[in-house]
């Protein structure tokens, strides 16, 4: 998909996630270890390329 990008950045004890396209609009905050268990999920899936 073209044009989907995001930025992630590691805060204290969360990830912020924001549209990269857009960063003046809102950001997604999760705790790290809930982050860090998508990200392994995405990974088995297959998903580091989609």
């Amino acid at each position: 998909m073209a044009y989907a990008c995001v930025e992630v950045a590691h805060l204290d004890t969360r990830i912020a996630v924001r549209d990269s396209k857009t960063p003046t609009r809102a950001t997604l905050a999760f705790p790290a270890d809930t982050f860090t268990a998508f990200i392994d999920a995405l990974k088995e899936q297959g998903g580091e390329n989609r």
